[in-house]
């Protein structure tokens, strides 16, 4: 059968393979070889497919494949001269991820300023080397667009001012930085806000003014704050009419009002994450389930305020929903038996660290809910194995 396949049909299965298998198909015969070698297998490379790639082994591969335009070398040991010389030698690249890459630097920052003219998105988050100088030699980059810095802690507002002025961002991910503050988010207003549609920050040290400056981000779909502790003031959220996923974390000062505001406001939102927020009642439960008509994904985890009455009128009204995600609450015992009647799209029910759930219940759902994967209490995944 394999020698009578077209081309055409045997490049789109061998488009499925790691550049490992790509390897040793070519030795299979001549015809296999020329095709296993086609620049459109070799765009996109991840070294991880490539456990055993040498640094003269990752030149040789820029030399032999000069089309790469996507590679990813998360947790990568290689050393960053030979990453660099890479990058020299890879014209076209345009996705980059260096994440926890601990041995390189803000140098290679200034190597792919200089080389990679095309790059668009870089991920160099967890790389703690990189600082302001090399974020800056960024802002040469022409067609970045995208960058993810989580965990980066010598970057600051200075650098991200500059690069927002040089550079229209459309997605920014500074998780975990506390060196960033309101600065940073007036310049994505000044520069940004045409462009920019996601953005990642850490809460913990942006003064309360910053959701209301937050909100001026008009074309943001996702938008996640991690440690939003000092966060009182919400409402102005509402302001995001095209928001579509909204992750907030630790909202301690929330109350019930806020997010009842939120869910009537933000009717578009597929996707809805609020954990720790123990100020938040059950109605905010009821209001996220009759409004938000294209809910797929809901986190509300360890939100001690949210109990039985609230997780019923969700479940009574979220019909679109497909991952359910609230760990550790308390006081749950016979609502979820409502999932098979309302809720046939969920395929995704986590409920670990939840006290008093029937355990039979859920393996009851479970029987009626083929689709449906359950985690229980303890973690462990329910299954139906009869009476």
């Amino acid at each position: 059968m394999w020698p009578h396949l077209p081309d055409e049909v045997l490049l789109h299965i061998l488009s499925y393979l790691t550049p490992h298998d790509l390897n040793n198909c070519a030795l299979v015969n001549e015809q296999w070889h020329d095709l296993s070698q086609d620049t459109a297998l070799w765009r996109r490379i991840d070294l991880q497919d490539l456990p055993n790639l040498t640094e003269n082994g990752l030149l040789k591969l820029a030399d032999k494949q000069p089309h790469i335009t996507h590679l990813r070398a998360r947790e990568c040991m290689i050393e960053e001269q030979y990453l660099n010389t890479f990058c020299v030698r890879a014209k076209s690249l345009t996705h980059l991820d260096l994440s926890f890459c601990h041995q390189i630097s803000s140098v290679m920052l200034s190597v792919l300023a200089e080389h990679c003219l095309n790059l668009e998105h870089l991920n160099v988050s967890g790389v703690m080397e990189v600082d302001d100088v090399g974020i800056i030699q960024l802002s040469s980059c022409h067609a970045l667009h995208s960058l993810l810095i989580a965990n980066c802690d010598s970057i600051t507002d200075n650098s991200l001012s500059i690069l927002a002025e040089a550079r229209p961002l459309q997605l920014l991910d500074t998780s975990s930085i506390l060196n960033i503050r309101a600065g940073t988010i007036r310049s994505l207003i000044h520069y940004c806000t045409h462009s920019l549609h996601t953005l990642h920050l850490d809460g913990g040290n942006l003064p309360e003014e910053s959701v209301t400056l937050i909100s001026k981000l008009s074309n943001l779909h996702t938008l996640s704050v991690q440690y939003c502790d000092e966060f009182s003031e919400i409402e102005s959220l509402s302001d995001l009419k095209k928001l579509r996923r909204l992750k907030l974390c630790r909202g301690y000062s929330f109350m019930t009002g806020d997010i009842v505001h939120l869910a009537m406001s933000l009717q578009n939102l597929t996707h809805l994450h609020l954990t720790e927020c123990n100020r938040v009642g059950d109605a905010a439960l009821r209001a996220i389930g009759q409004h938000l008509k294209h809910l797929t994904h809901l986190n509300i985890s360890w939100s001690s305020g949210f109990g039985e009455i609230g997780v019923t009128a969700l479940l009574r009204h979220a019909h679109t929903l497909q991952h359910l995600t609230m760990k550790g609450l308390r006081g749950l015992h016979a609502c979820t038996a409502l999932i098979p009647i309302f809720n046939p799209r969920l395929r995704l029910l986590d409920m670990s660290g939840c006290q008093n759930p029937s355990h039979f219940g859920l393996r009851v759902i479970a029987k009626d809910c083929p689709l449906l994967k359950i985690y229980g209490p303890t973690a462990n995944l329910v299954t139906w194995t009869g009476s």
